[in-house]
């Protein structure tokens, strides 16, 4: 029955016959209708919500909404409100008089359902639903090609789509493959006719030669792998410390460098969800404080470990019971789990909104407007105050309309990772969804402007625009340059249907093809496309233009999952890889630039996104392995045992010319940070390490045990080790991404 739902699905009307189309209503309407009979019928509703909690592990004290400032009255006014909690709760009435209140209860009948009457409301409410989906959904096919399509422009222009600047464009027919010759103000328009290009036997011999390295490299990394150790590692905080507690310098050293610059550095990633994935955790953010000197002299620096108050951990809170949102990543590769998860929730919590925002994958500041992002729901807006506390403003946040209100676990919201352009100031996000056309949508909020900033004129939106691609896939991150958007239209589908194959939405599908686009920064929608080989890149580094504007280059940490679900469940090595675009052939050429070099998460110096930089820090990745006994996804895992520094120009372009590696039982936490030196000479590379216990006691106690340490390295000689060594009162398991944010930033 679930085997055929996806030629069912009413996604598909307009590729499927209408039988296959009405059979697809009234399947999906019958198996909703039971589910609600199973869910609501034996009992009133009022007493059918009650799950078994997850482990005491994730239990936390329930935190109070801030009071408002001072300044702001209070009148207290009277007043009496008839409230209803729920569709199946009593009817509430609440009477206020001055500063107190009192609540009664008026008793009402409970509402109860045989199995009977909620299956057929159910039946009827769900087929209404899909009706009207089938009816107003556009067709799944590819929208017909464009008489026309402007491709690039030559002659050393600048101005991207359009030849604004004095070169030749080149137009392209996709209907019959060939270009016509006109003649454009400044010149001939040149043409040529795009096609898949040949592997020559040597390059096939030398393709081999790379995956075979790489091969040898992964399974070296697996036979040293210290399982103990990566557990211990994630075992989350069981409790939050929102009030910063100082740090202590270690070592010789006992203060920061002078030039290096001053504000905060934060790591967030998911904590809790034990018994399920990894990514289904609250976000919770480590702050370290690093605050001006005084007379010459460095202040303490201040930790503090917070979790972000997102709308689901907020309702978490409100119910008062200890009821706590169904992890839904931890199904993988199953989708039925992840079907009945997001039942259950909407259930438990009555509401529609049955993805738990969990805010937990990365962070984005844009003019001192902080977001902590996930990609299937709407961000949380945060504050980092000077003594090292971290504010929640708000949650759910639809920036002032520039979010759409999509489905949750389809995407669509506002993608995990963004670039900022240091020439215009303008911030760009692009974010994907599986469910409606264009699934994918790239969102340019404002640059720079003459009059002063504030914190509200970040994320300013400034324009959107929707590029149709022919399968829905998940496009983590992306990389700019000055006149293009690179957009990673690899296999990694998103397939919502899958679920109903009791396969996770999310799967490796290499047969679909893969491709990279480069979309104008205008805001007119004009993109190229260019074949390359399937893979996946989850980390763009960065992307520039040649002088004379012909060439694209890209930077990327590339993977090449074994299988369709291993992505998700296992961990798939990534290598540094180029991917060359040569706009006036119409051509790309990729290679891998190093196939010895385990690596991940790609950080450079921001003041040179989308344009030519010299070197890129990653993390080492020195074992894999597995199994993990914390969480049910991912089933394996990595230990980082450093920084390493990559060339990605001049002869030694690829090679690693600089690492620091990490004492023994030392790892990383947290992804390198890049942070400019005050006096323009260099950067610093900020890194959080947690020492594990070299002992007999189990993981669990190990991570009890460990110690953390905030490291400042110098970016132009890692080896050298810590310039400066700061000892936290907290440890810190791991996470995912981090951000610095500047003292002025800061409130």
């Amino acid at each position: 029955f679930f085997g055929s739902m996806e030629n069912m699905w009413p996604a598909n009307v307009g590729q499927r016959s209408p039988l296959g189309s009405v059979l697809g209503v009234v399947c999906m309407s019958l198996a909703m209708g039971i589910t609600l009979g199973v869910l609501l019928g034996p009992t009133s509703a009022s007493t059918a919500l009650h799950t078994t909690n997850r482990p005491s592990l994730l239990k936390s004290p329930i935190r109070h909404i801030l009071p408002p400032a001072p300044s702001a009255p209070n009148p207290c006014p009277s007043s009496s409100v008839n409230c209803r909690v729920g569709v199946f709760e009593p009817l509430v009435t609440k009477h206020t008089t001055g500063c107190s209140s009192a609540t009664t209860t008026t008793p009402v009948a409970p509402v109860r359902l045989s199995w009977l009457q909620a299956a057929g409301w159910g039946t009827v409410a769900a087929g209404f639903f899909f009706f009207v989906g089938a009816l107003f959904r556009k067709s799944r096919q590819p929208p017909a090609p464009q008489d026309q399509l402007l491709l690039c422009t030559m002659g050393g222009t600048k101005q991207g789509f359009g030849g604004a600047a004095g070169g030749p464009a080149v137009l392209y027919t996709p209907t019959t493959g060939n270009a016509t010759g006109v003649t454009g103000e400044k010149g001939p328009i040149l043409a040529y006719t795009m096609s898949s290009t040949k592997v020559e036997p040597a390059e096939q011999q030398t393709r081999r030669e790379i995956e075979n390295t790489q091969a040898a490299v992964e399974a070296s990394a697996r036979q040293r792998h210290d399982n103990r150790a990566m557990n211990a590692l994630f075992v989350p905080v069981l409790e939050e410390q929102r009030t910063p507690r100082p740090c202590r310098f270690t070592g010789e050293k006992q203060q920061l460098p002078s030039d290096l610059p001053r504000g905060a550095l934060l790591r967030i990633g998911p904590n809790g969800a034990v018994g399920e994935g990894f990514l289904d955790g609250d976000g919770m953010i480590h702050c370290i404080t690093l605050p001006p000197e005084t007379d010459g002299k460095s202040q303490q620096p201040h930790h503090s470990a917070t979790y972000v108050d997102s709308c689901g951990r907020v309702n978490e809170q409100q119910r008062g019971d200890g009821s706590v949102y169904n992890g839904t990543l931890g199904a993988a590769p199953n989708g039925w789990p992840l079907l009945v998860s997001l039942a259950q929730n909407a259930i438990k919590f009555k509401t529609p909104i049955a993805q738990k925002d969990t805010c937990n994958t990365a962070l984005a500041n844009h003019k001192g407007r902080i977001l902590a992002l996930m990609e299937q729901a709407p961000p949380s807006e945060i504050e980092v105050a000077k003594s090292g506390s971290v504010i929640t403003l708000c949650n759910f946040s639809r920036l002032d309309g520039a979010v759409p209100n999509d489905s949750p676990i389809t995407g669509g919201c506002l993608a995990a990772h963004g670039r900022t352009c240091p020439e215009t100031g303008e911030r760009i996000h692009c974010s994907y969804g599986s469910i409606n056309r264009p699934f994918i949508r790239v969102d340019t909020f404002e640059g720079k402007t003459d009059s002063a900033e504030s914190r509200e004129d970040g994320f300013r939106l400034k324009h959107s625009v929707g590029v149709d691609i022919p399968v829905p896939v998940m496009m983590h991150d992306i990389a700019i340059t000055r006149n293009y958007v690179v957009l990673f239209d690899l296999p990694l589908t998103v397939r919502s249907s899958r679920i109903f194959r009791n396969s996770f939405p999310v799967e490796y599908e290499p047969s679909n093809p893969s491709r990279i686009g480069l979309l104008s920064r205008d805001g007119t929608g004009k993109v190229l496309w260019f074949d390359c080989a399937p893979g996946v890149v989850l980390h763009a580094v960065n992307a520039h233009e040649s002088d004379d504007g012909s060439k694209v280059v890209i930077h990327a940490f590339r993977s090449e999952p074994k299988g369709t679900a291993s992505y998700i469940l296992n961990y798939t090595t990534a290598f540094l890889h180029e991917y060359e675009i040569d706009l006036l052939s119409g051509t790309l050429k990729e290679r891998c630039m190093n196939p010895h070099t385990l690596v991940e998460f790609p950080v450079i110096d921001e003041r040179f996104v989308g344009a030519k930089v010299d070197h890129v820090f990653g993390s080492s990745v020195s074992t894999i392995g597995g199994p993990s006994y914390v969480h049910k996804t991912p089933e394996e895992g990595i230990l980082i045992d450093g920084v390493v520094k990559l060339a990605l120009t001049g002869p030694q372009a690829g090679a690693a010319v600089d690492k620091y590696t990490l004492p023994e039982t030392f790892y990383a936490v947290s992804e390198p940070t890049v942070v400019p030196k005050t006096s323009g000479d260099g950067v610093y590379v900020l890194l959080i390490a947690t020492q594990v216990p070299e002992n007999d006691m189990p993981f669990q106690d190990a991570a009890v045990s460990s110690k953390s340490r905030l490291l400042v390295l110098d970016g132009a000689d890692l080896k050298a080790g810590p310039v400066t060594c700061i000892e936290l009162p907290q440890r810190v398991p791991y996470g995912l991404h981090s951000l610095f944010v500047e003292w002025k930033d800061m409130i």
